[in-house]
């Protein structure tokens, strides 16, 4: 996302960015870094080709696969607690080429700058899910406290749950912001052509959103309700706004 794109995200997202916390990053260690023209921030959830991302980048900026330092000091991941945010920032503020900075927070976690191009790379939620179940597998959480400065006792994690339990308890959690609207909605909303996915076949539609106000929305609402077991029901409980829905209709 450009700066001097037709549609304004920054003008979407709310006025102080939403804070991402998790052991090992927190997206409050953007507040205050000093953009210059040209940098490019590259926002990928974690297992969704943010490595990959930063390789192109690199490539593109260097002209070269001979890279001057490793990835990683090239394109610092500014929000990793492992490492103190002012060696980060000092690391950034003396590099001279264009500068890419990694980070795994969404737009609506981050200072939204005019001068600055911002790279999302989306996958599957599926394909990333199962990445993120994996890896968590191989994490030693313990140390990851350690190395990031967190005291106190170790915390006692429970086993992990069979894949697709996991999953599905993983799904039912995107509710944790519920008080306001996924980010994906205001893209609907400026761009109404998507494409849906029905086994292998793919085809153009067009989306359209359904408010608590249309007259349309009573019947629609049941409709998807009753189809899912009464769990939007349950969605609605846990947010004090109407919840929309979005209706997508094939092209002819």
């Amino acid at each position: 996302m450009d700066g001097n794109c037709g549609f304004n995200y920054a003008t979407q997202v709310l006025e102080q960015p939403v804070r991402y916390q998790s052991d090992d990053e927190d997206s409050a260690r953007w507040e205050g870094f000093s953009f210059r023209p040209g940098d490019i921030v590259i926002s990928t959830r974690s297992k969704s080709g943010t490595t990959w991302m930063q390789m192109i980048c690199a490539l593109l900026i260097f002209q070269t696969p001979e890279l001057p330092a490793p990835l990683a000091a090239l394109s610092p991941w500014l929000d990793w607690v492992i490492t103190p945010r002012e060696q980060v920032v000092a690391r950034l503020g003396a590099q001279t080429h264009r500068r890419f900075i990694k980070t795994h927070t969404p737009l609506d976690g981050l200072p939204l700058d005019q001068r600055v191009t911002y790279i999302v790379v989306g996958r599957h939620p599926l394909d990333l899910a199962v990445s993120r179940y994996h890896q968590a597998a191989n994490i030693d959480r313990d140390r990851v406290r350690a190395l990031s400065g967190i005291s106190g006792p170790d915390v006692a994690r429970d086993p992990m749950k069979p894949l697709h339990e996991w999953l599905v308890a993983w799904i039912d959690s995107a509710d944790r912001r519920a008080d306001r609207p996924p980010g994906w909605l205001f893209n609907v909303q400026a761009s109404p052509a998507v494409e849906i996915q029905v086994g292998r076949k793919r085809a153009p539609a067009s989306a359209q959103i359904v408010s608590a106000q249309d007259a349309s929305y009573p019947r629609l609402w049941k409709l998807v309700n009753d189809r899912n077991h009464g769990r939007y029901d349950v969605y609605q409980l846990k947010t004090g706004r109407p919840i929309p829905l979005v209706v997508i209709t094939p092209n002819a």
